[in-house]
Parts: C-alpha cells; sequence; structure tokens
C-alpha cells in the first residue's frame, strides 16, 4: 500500500511538473513530457504523458501512467486518465519550464483489498531543470505546493478511512550554507466510523471513550538544510477529536544532500532488479549504509488535550466504585511510594509532583531523549543490540509544563503505573507480590491506600 501511494505521489508531482512554455515554440508538449520523465528518474519513477496541446501558456495531456521504476510487474502501473491541465507555463532560459499549477482529474485505483480515490488534487509553484541529470537541490524545487480534495481509503471489509482535504507548502531560503527547504503540511476531516468493526479489546475501548467515530487531523513541520545536513522537525501531530492531540519531534543531523543523492541512485539501481528477494537484498544493504550516515539529535513525544486520560480516570474511578477526585487522590497518594520503590534515577519526589500536577489537570505530557553526542542510526544496524543506554542519552518527562524532571526509563515502573488506572486493585496486586518478596527477605509488608488515605500510615 505504501509503495501504492508513493508512486500516486510522484505521478502527481510529476504531473504538476508538467506545466509548460508561454512562447509559441516554448509550448511543447512532446519536450515538456520528456523533462518532466528526466527529472522523475532522478527518483527511480517511470513517467509516459498521452497525447498533449498547447496554446496559451496552458498544456493538456490526455493522461499519465505512472510505474515506480523496475517494480511494474509487482505493483502495476498507476494510470491517471486525462485531461491533466499544466497552467502559467514558460520556458527558462536555461531550457527548463515553469509553471504556476496543474490540475489532475478525479481518479480512484484498486489493488488486492486497497482502495484509494482522490479529488480536487492540485500541485503549484512547478520549477522543471532543462535536465537530463538533475541535483537534488534541483529534486526538491520540483514542487513548492499543492492540496486535493476529499480522500477515501479503503482496506478490505473495514469501514473506509476519509479526508477532507490536504495541503503541503515549501518555502525555499537560500543562505550562506546553501538552500534551507521549511514544509508545512496537513490533512484535515479525517474520519473513520468504527461501529462495525468487532474486537473484544477494541470495543471495550470505544465504551471507554463513548464513541463509534474517530475524527481529527494531522499536522507536519519541518525544516531541512542539504548543505549541513540537519533537519529538524518540531511538529508531527496527530489530533483525535475527544482523545487527545499527540505530538512527535525530532532532529535528525547528517541528511546531506549526498545522502539523497545515493538514495535517489538507489532507487534507479533498483530498477533494473526485478527478482524480489535480489531486490529486498539490496535495499537492506543500502538501507544500512544510510542509517551509518544519518544520527538522531533528541526525539520527543508529547501528548495534549487528553480527553483520554479523563477517560480513563472516570473509568478507574468507576470499577473502584468511587468518585473520580477521589480515585486521583488516591493515585496520587501511592505514586510517591511507586516511583520511591522503583529505583528511578532521578527526583522521585519531583516526579511525582509532576504526576500530581498532571492527574489533577492533564493538560500536557511531554517524553524528551536528548543525544550528546547524536545517536547514529548505524546502532539499529549493527547484528547485536547494546545492551545499555548510548553514552550522553538523557531522559526527561515534563507535566503540564513544569520544569523537566529527569527519569530512567528502564526502572521507571510504566505498566504498574498503567494498571492503577486501567484496573480496580492492580496495584494491591504489585503490593502484595512485595509483600510475599517482603517476607522471604524480613521486610515489612506494605498495604494499599484506599482513596483518602495517607500511604504513610
Amino acid at each position: 500500500m505504501t509503495k501504492c501511494l508513493h508512486a500516486l505521489r510522484a505521478t502527481l508531482v510529476a504531473g504538476g511538473l508538467a506545466l509548460l512554455p508561454g512562447t509559441a515554440l516554448a509550448q511543447d508538449a512532446a519536450d515538456f513530457a520528456a523533462k518532466f520523465a528526466a527529472a522523475y528518474a532522478y527518483s527511480g519513477y517511470e513517467l509516459s504523458f498521452g497525447t498533449g496541446t498547447a496554446a496559451d501558456g496552458t498544456i493538456t495531456y490526455d493522461g499519465v501512467t505512472v510505474a515506480l521504476g523496475g517494480m511494474g510487474e509487482l505493483l502495476g502501473s498507476l494510470a491517471i486518465p486525462g485531461p491533466v491541465v499544466v497552467e502559467g507555463v514558460a520556458a527558462k532560459a536555461d531550457g527548463g519550464y515553469t509553471a504556476t499549477r496543474m490540475v489532475l482529474p478525479d481518479f480512484a485505483m484498486e489493488m488486492e483489498g486497497f482502495g484509494f480515490s482522490v479529488e480536487d488534487l492540485v500541485l503549484e509553484g512547478i520549477d522543471l531543470p532543462a535536465g537530463p541529470d538533475i541535483s537534488a537541490t534541483e529534486a526538491m524545487r520540483l514542487i513548492t505546493g499543492g492540496g486535493t480534495g476529499p480522500i477515501t481509503i479503503t482496506i478490505e471489509d473495514a469501514p473506509p478511512l476519509t479526508i477532507a482535504a490536504t495541503r503541503a507548502d515549501i518555502a525555499v531560503t537560500d543562505g550562506a550554507d546553501g538552500p534551507v527547504f521549511d514544509t508545512v503540511s496537513s490533512l484535515t476531516g479525517i474520519a473513520m466510523d468504527l461501529s462495525g468493526i468487532e474486537g473484544l479489546e477494541l470495543e471495550a475501548g470505544l465504551a471507554i471513550l463513548g464513541k463509534t467515530e474517530l475524527t481529527g487531523r494531522i499536522d507536519q513541520k519541518a525544516s531541512w538544510s542539504l548543505a549541513t545536513g540537519r533537519m529538524d522537525i518540531p511538529e508531527t501531530a496527530i489530533t483525535i477529536d475527544g482523545i487527545g492531540k499527540f505530538n512527535l519531534s525530532l532532529e535528525l543531523l547528517g541528511y546531506t544532500a549526498a545522502v539523497l543523492d545515493r538514495i535517489a541512485e538507489t532507487q534507479r539501481t533498483l530498477a533494473g532488479v526485478t527478482d524480489p528477494e535480489a531486490r529486498a537484498a539490496e535495499e537492506l544493504a543500502i538501507g544500512e549504509e544510510m542509517l551509518s550516515a544519518i544520527s538522531l539529535g533528541h526525539i520527543a513525544l508529547r501528548f495534549e488535550e487528553l480527553g483520554l486520560i479523563d477517560a480513563l480516570l472516570g473509568f478507574s474511578a468507576e470499577a473502584q466504585g468511587v468518585s473520580k477526585e477521589e480515585a486521583v487522590d488516591s493515585l496520587v497518594l501511592q505514586l510517591p511510594v511507586l516511583l520511591g520503590s522503583s529505583g528511578t534515577v532521578g527526583d522521585a519526589a519531583r516526579l511525582a509532583e509532576a504526576a500530581d500536577a498532571f492527574l489533577r489537570d492533564p493538560r500536557s505530557l511531554e517524553l524528551r531523549v536528548a543525544f550528546d553526542p547524536p545517536f547514529s542510526f548505524a546502532l539499529l544496524a549493527a547484528e547485536e543490540t547494546p545492551e545499555t543506554a548510548p553514552e550522553g542519552m538523557t531522559v526527561t518527562l515534563s507535566a503540564n509544563g513544569l520544569n523537566p524532571v529527569p527519569i530512567d526509563l528502564e526502572t521507571l515502573p510504566v505498566d504498574e503505573m498503567l494498571d492503577m488506572m486501567m484496573e480496580d486493585g492492580g496495584l494491591e496486586e504489585q503490593l502484595l507480590e512485595d509483600d510475599e518478596a517482603g517476607e522471604e527477605t524480613d521486610q515489612a509488608p506494605r498495604s494499599l491506600p484506599r482513596p483518602g488515605a495517607d500511604p504513610r500510615g
């Protein structure tokens, strides 16, 4: 499915670049199609345009076909019927073309239980180089904006996933170290009906949340310098209405133009490898090479607008037969006991304080992992995974904007804390196990504090 969508994206982008010249001589539909196909060959795509006509700065093709190089037999090709219209076409002095936008017709595709349809697809800010060989920087400048109307995705018998609209824009800033590409993208009006999906765990979860349909949006922001290789992604946010906003942010280093060129070269090389096993082996080998070039500066996961936590607290209270306020009081009293005995590295009291603030008013929670020096992804490709944390790794937890608290993920009792929220007596079972262990070591057993009780006795 991913490869199908990748091929679709390339086709659309390719179509956008298909915008042509503005003079009578420049409006050569065949020349534009050839240059467009050459530009996307950089990434390993095979494009074929149908018959084109040019007039008054507009080129119209009767369709375009896209395939991932060397994978046509395995994945098939994507045929988009016409009209494919490229507007505001103008010839550049170097033999390339620019165009204001490209408009593709509504279309749909199906493959092995997967269905995809899209409406109102538009690509904007097209800059097509003369070619035939292009650089990584030219590849990044091929298109600077675009969007769609409604999208529908189906997978076998599952309810369809619908998206009301998508949008992506790229702003290019030429600095002393070369161009910086700032991207902003969004998928809005996402919806999926879950009322017909069966499964005890899913049904129980939906019952807790009181939902039969999930709605929301996805937003992303990124800044990428091909010269320095730094890619900063401060936002990859998934917002689910009534449940929460989950944002992943990270910093990648070493992702230079040379790496992008190597990835493109790989795609072109793989175009000649049709045997699935040989192709997989080649992809694995080159993937390990790419991992060795890229490193991670930091990664953070942030939760906001947490209706999910509020619902879980309500469920926990109902299971215990108490009010939500009493359930929160109980959890807050239990946390110092649980955290203090877990061996957590850092300030257990501050961690309990942060948890207290969050449970009473669940506004935000952020887990951040930073590396100094940066963590090399080459370690992930090593035959033996290190058993200890990378040198220079720090992990912090921040609740409701309070100062970050250092923690040790290896000893933080995450499972026990979730049990406290999800099960009546979940912590009691843990404490009973500790009591039995205490009897064997002549330690005093502990008891579970009930709502309103002080764990210190």
